[in-house]
């Protein structure tokens, strides 16, 4: 029955870290109060410990999911600016295209008016003023631009003063190479 004690009191004894790991109690204090305060030093230590080890975990996890956030809005961005590019990319190609349509018109206007010119020239000076007066005053300039200067002149001749001066100042303004 004696072992039975030894082993009893024994056992609480190495349970604690400090007389675990060979220190001694104070002298003065029984063995069982020396072990209780060092646990109570070591429990407040461990609390502290596992406080700080649980805000810094935490703080990882949400640093974690913050930078997977992250990425996933930098993922979005470049599928957005992709996006962006390809419609720029269409918009500018259908700019030329557009640029090209309208070189295309403008030619063909061109030479409408170079061809209603000669055809102008070939009728007589007055039937051409009736018929300039009711086309619309760029086609009329560009049509009197297109023509000799005699016979442009000739049908000047043959319009009220008002409608040939308004052709004559905006036919100094006209550029004919657009």
């Amino acid at each position: 029955m004696n072992k039975r004690w030894i082993v009893l009191l024994l056992v609480p004894l190495l349970a604690t870290p400090a007389l675990a790991a060979g220190q001694t109690a104070p002298t003065g204090q029984a063995p069982a109060v020396a072990g209780s305060a060092a646990a109570k030093a070591d429990a407040t230590g461990s609390v502290e410990e596992r406080r700080l080890q649980v805000t810094l975990q935490q703080e990882y996890e949400r640093l974690q999911q913050r930078e997977l956030a992250l990425q996933e809005r930098e993922m979005k961005l470049k599928t957005l600016q992709a996006e962006v590019d390809k419609r720029l990319a269409e918009l500018q190609k259908l700019r030329s295209e557009v640029d090209g349509l309208l070189a295309r018109k403008k030619k063909g206007e061109q030479e409408r008016a170079a061809q209603l010119a000669r055809m102008y020239e070939k009728r007589e000076p007055a039937n051409v003023a009736r018929l300039l007066v009711g086309l619309e005053e760029p086609l009329a300039v560009q049509v009197l631009g297109k023509m000799r200067p005699k016979a442009a002149g000739k049908v000047l001749n043959q319009l009220d003063a008002d409608t040939a001066a308004r052709l004559s100042q905006l036919f100094t303004t006209h550029k004919f190479n657009e």
